[in-house]
């Protein structure tokens, strides 16, 4: 999906179907994509396919989606909440500091806790914003190396464009809600 202008918001609303309809068909198929950007979605003949499988990880199907444990994997500005809270949390890091010799670099192991499907959704919905917003990521302002994007993350913390469609805004702010069990399902949206 390209960045240079805005997509206007019946553009806006076919690709969130197609981005969701990808979405939905992984789920269904117990699969957590783990890296949603607009970098891997391409579009082909007027349709956006999901690209780059790297990251995906397939899942037991009953499995629920606080027992998944992976890699801290994906790119910052479209991390969900919980991937940073149980990833990046002091807490965590003292867990692995005990469970793994001293020997082992634990700043470059971090095996996360506690997430699954809905960092998915969290993502499509970072990816959503940051499309009706010119391109922007709705985390990430300025020097990214200055920047508190992990903060904005955790605090939800962002802003909508003026005069977005009101149903798509409604979409995103049930996407981006920072407690995964609330947040709506690929089949919800």
């Amino acid at each position: 999906v390209g960045r240079k202008r805005s997509p206007s918001d019946k553009e806006l609303k076919m690709y969130a179907k197609q981005m969701i309809s990808a979405i939905q068909f992984l789920h269904r198929h117990n699969i957590v994509y783990r890296d949603v950007k607009a970098e891997n979605f391409v579009l082909v003949g007027g349709v956006l396919k999901l690209i780059d499988f790297g990251l995906s990880i397939q899942v037991t199907p009953n499995q629920r989606d606080n027992e998944v444990t992976g890699d801290l994997v994906g790119t910052l500005e479209y991390l969900a909440p919980e991937l940073l809270q149980s990833c990046c949390s002091r807490d965590h890091i003292t867990r692995l500091e005990r469970r793994y010799s001293s020997a082992e670099k634990i700043d470059n192991f971090c095996k996360c806790e506690g997430y699954g499907k809905p960092v998915d959704i969290w993502g499509l919905g970072a990816l959503l914003l940051e499309l009706a917003s010119r391109g922007a990521s709705p985390f990430v302002v300025g020097n990214r190396e200055e920047d508190p994007t992990y903060g904005k993350i955790l605090n939800g913390n962002y802003k909508f464009p003026h005069g977005l469609d009101q149903s798509l805004r409604k979409l995103i702010l049930r996407m981006l809600v920072s407690d995964p069990s609330s947040r709506i399902t690929a089949t919800e949206a």
